[in-house]
């Protein structure tokens, strides 16, 4: 799997992310094997980034955690909180690093044919910090041509 459509499937995708996170919650999310589409549309310092594509899930792909998805991220990011609403997850990450920051969000999956993402916090780089906002979106459009 890619790493832009693993980050807009958790990012998606939060950015959801397990170091201090609740026991009783799992990160695991299951989702359906095939062609996605995914989106995303990120605030950064008032300027905005969007990106759109098209990628495959393998089945050997369709089954993430999300403590890894976030540890992925770059080295130093790791899932602070993740607590397990009626259709949603809420989460915090925390990155550590040469781009440090926090962010908190939701991630909804349906049926593991669609997921959305929000997120919002601060960017640290440097002597500079920024704040973002995200929102990503994911569906399963679907078989892949080549799996």
């Amino acid at each position: 799997m890619t790493k832009p459509l693993k980050l807009c499937l958790f990012s998606i995708v939060a950015t959801v992310f397990v170091s201090g996170a609740s026991a009783t919650v799992d990160d695991v999310i299951e989702l359906q094997p095939g062609e996605w589409t995914w989106s995303h549309e990120t605030q950064l310092a008032g300027i905005v980034f969007t990106e759109n594509n098209t990628a495959c899930l393998k089945t050997s792909e369709s089954r993430l955690r999300l403590s890894e998805v976030v540890s992925n991220l770059q080295p130093g990011c790791s899932l602070a909180s993740l607590s397990q609403g009626d259709d949603q997850y809420n989460y915090k990450v925390v990155c550590r690093g040469e781009v440090s920051g926090e962010a908190t969000g939701t991630l909804l999956i349906e049926d593991g044919q669609m997921a959305r993402l929000t997120a919002d916090g601060s960017l640290r780089f440097a002597d500079a910090e920024a704040g973002f906002e995200m929102t990503a979106s994911a569906e399963r459009t679907g078989v892949c041509a080549t799996e």
